[in-house]
């Protein structure tokens, strides 16, 4: 086994089978980048090569040991912070012994996208209602783009790829909107307040309260200035941009200034593919690290110079009618109208398809009453008068042809000749033929 570092400061370990020829220094060899840590669904290297070669990491780990659960853990360091660990590390399967109790907290079960869309499957889960507890500490309410999501809770995804975590736009004005001295960047996107602000953010899942620390809220790392000239911080929860969500599946991406205030535990579950004995749906656990009150004495230290002004009058925030808010460009009200459309595209299709049915239906139906009515219309041309009862002669009287009590006719009785249906044939073949007699008055 051999240790080694990568750019995220996070311990690696790799399984070398044959050291003969292998190095620690494993950039000088061309090796440099990111690994992957997903599963085989998404994976671009696995849908190029299209065998068991492009199998992701975690899917050939897993698979060497199908007893074993499928999960991995992840713990951020904060730099400059006197309170957080030393190094970031990372264990797969099992968890660090000074966290063990995070087995014991709630499982948040991994809300999947459409099965069409299954490579943008991310670790996203829901939100508590009312999730997101501002500065003020008040609720943010903010409505969520996900279709399916239940009313008053956000999509979460967390991603450690992301340095600043992406919010919507009305989130991140409630968080930064309030504070004095607060300005919008529009070249850069983002909000900068003064480095000495200190701000309160707290996200709830499983009903367990996750506490920012304020040294993650803002950052000191990226040297901006203000408008004036004055050096500022950059708030770290920023307007979701680039990253958008055309499809509609999830609201907010969580980054490292979010997972640095929790030890974090992802269970691959049915992820995995080649996996026995963790067959189970994929769920995230998360166990909050940060102190409120110890961050609060750590912000004071690092960006205070130990002398505790947040209460002051200058730190106080603005009314909510004088909050500000960040300009919308023409690009991302595009974007917003078209995640309108292509995130409830199953629903438009099954509308249309339901539209053609009905519509298709009322034609046949309709057809099929005028052909009725034709087929009526024509029996009725067709149909013969009635001849059973023949009209009787001027003066003629009905008779009864009861037998005389002697079987003689009547005297009034006289047959006559009548035409029959032979006068209608060829003059070669003449019948007589006799009419019913009537009697003369």
């Amino acid at each position: 086994m051999v240790t080694g570092n990568v750019d995220t400061h996070l311990p690696v370990t790799v399984l070398v089978q044959d050291t003969s020829s292998f190095s620690v220094d494993i950039k000088s060899q061309g090796y440099e980048g990111l690994i992957g840590l997903g599963p085989n669904t998404g994976s671009v290297i696995r849908d190029k090569l299209d065998s068991a070669s492009g199998d992701s990491v975690l899917d050939r780990i897993f698979s060497q040991n199908t007893t074993s659960a499928n999960y991995l853990t992840i713990l951020l360091n904060r730099e400059g912070d006197p309170d957080s660990p030393a190094t970031g590390q990372l264990t797969v399967s099992e968890v660090l012994p000074q966290y063990s109790n995070i087995t014991s907290m709630p499982k948040l079960p991994v809300t999947k996208v459409h099965r069409l869309t299954d490579e943008d499957q991310h670790w996203q889960v829901l939100t508590d209602v009312n999730g997101v507890l501002g500065p003020d500490g008040q609720p943010i309410q903010v409505d969520s783009i996900v279709p399916s999501a239940p009313d008053g809770q956000l999509v979460v995804v967390f991603d450690s790829g992301f340095t600043l975590p992406q919010v919507p736009r009305a989130m991140a004005d409630a968080i930064y909107g309030r504070v004095r001295g607060a300005e919008y960047n529009t070249a850069s996107e983002v909000w900068t307040i003064p480095c000495d602000q200190l701000i309160p953010l707290t996200f709830k899942f499983g009903g367990v309260e996750y506490p920012i620390h304020p040294l993650d809220v803002s950052s000191s790392d990226f040297n901006m200035v203000d408008s004036l000239g004055n050096p500022v911080c950059v708030g770290t929860f920023q307007p979701i941009t680039s990253a958008f969500s055309l499809l509609g599946e999830y609201d907010i991406i969580l980054g490292m200034a979010f997972l640095r205030n929790t030890y974090t535990l992802f269970d691959y579950g049915n992820f995995m593919e080649n996996t026995a004995a963790d067959r189970g749906d994929p769920y995230v656990q998360l166990l909050p690290i940060t102190d409120v009150n110890t961050a609060h004495k750590d912000f004071v230290q690092v960006r205070l110079n130990g002398v505790d002004t947040t209460g002051d009058a200058a730190h106080s925030l603005l009314p909510a009618d004088q909050m500000q808010h960040s300009p919308i460009s023409e690009a991302e009200k595009k974007k917003a109208y078209e995640e309108m459309i292509l995130s409830r595209w199953p629903y438009i299709f099954v509308g249309c398809l339901a539209f053609v049915l009905i519509v298709a239906g009322l034609i046949t139906w309709r057809c099929c009453v005028r052909r009725r009515k034709r087929r009526e219309a024509k029996a009725a041309n067709m149909r013969l008068p009635d001849t059973s009862m023949p009209p009787r002669s001027p003066g003629a009287q009905a008779i009864s042809f009861s037998r005389l009590e002697d079987g003689a006719m009547p005297d009034n009785m006289e047959m006559r000749e009548s035409k029959g249906y032979s006068e209608y044939r060829t003059s070669d073949y003449h019948r007589p033929s006799f009419a019913s007699s009537r009697t003369r008055v």
